[in-house]
């Protein structure tokens, strides 16, 4: 399940205080959250009939910390994460393998303006399918886990820093084009 959708190309629909509603922020969680959940439950007895697979959540370091400018999209992260860790639970005793990656720049269209380096595509799926092999559930891709190792050392000032640049050099991505 790779499910990126940022919110509205308005910028204050992606927020929740300066949003005219909350409508994006649902097509966001219903998007990144529900929609995963869904396929799961749909695909989970047939991995099990088949005798075993695995489910991939593909998160985001979105889901550690509040990105301001897509707020709706880093609450929808942190929910699909909490959503993988329920799935991993209620299958423990079944032959299926469910994964939350974790990821950090791919290089995607979903990547911030002026961002540089990151993993291609094809970088990143053979870092999941490595760690996927080794057993790995908690998976952390592209980078992912020296960032979240950065926002846990210190979570305050971590925030400080993000809320900052919020005000000073706010994120965008390039718009979506069809």
């Amino acid at each position: 399940n790779n499910a990126a959708y940022p919110g509205s190309e308005t910028a204050g629909e992606r927020r929740f205080r300066s949003a005219s509603s909350l409508d994006d922020a649902r097509a966001v969680m219903d998007t990144n959250c529900w929609s995963p959940a869904e396929l799961a439950r749909l695909f989970i007895p047939r991995i099990i009939a088949n005798g075993g697979g695995a489910i991939v959540n593909i998160l985001s370091v979105g889901a550690f910390f509040c990105l301001p400018e897509f707020s709706s999209y880093s609450v929808s992260k942190a929910a699909a994460a909490m959503m993988t860790a329920g799935l991993r639970a209620e299958t423990d005793r079944d032959p299926v393998q469910v994964c939350a990656v974790v990821t950090g720049g791919v290089q995607t269209r979903a990547m911030p303006v002026g961002a540089k380096g990151g993993a291609t595509p094809v970088q990143h799926a053979n870092e999941v399918f490595d760690a996927m092999a080794a057993g790995e559930t908690e998976i952390y891709a592209a980078g992912a886990r020296g960032f979240v190792e950065r926002i846990r050392s210190d979570p305050q000032a971590f925030e400080r820093t993000v809320i900052k640049r919020f005000y000073t050099n706010p994120v965008s991505i390039a718009p979506y084009d069809g």
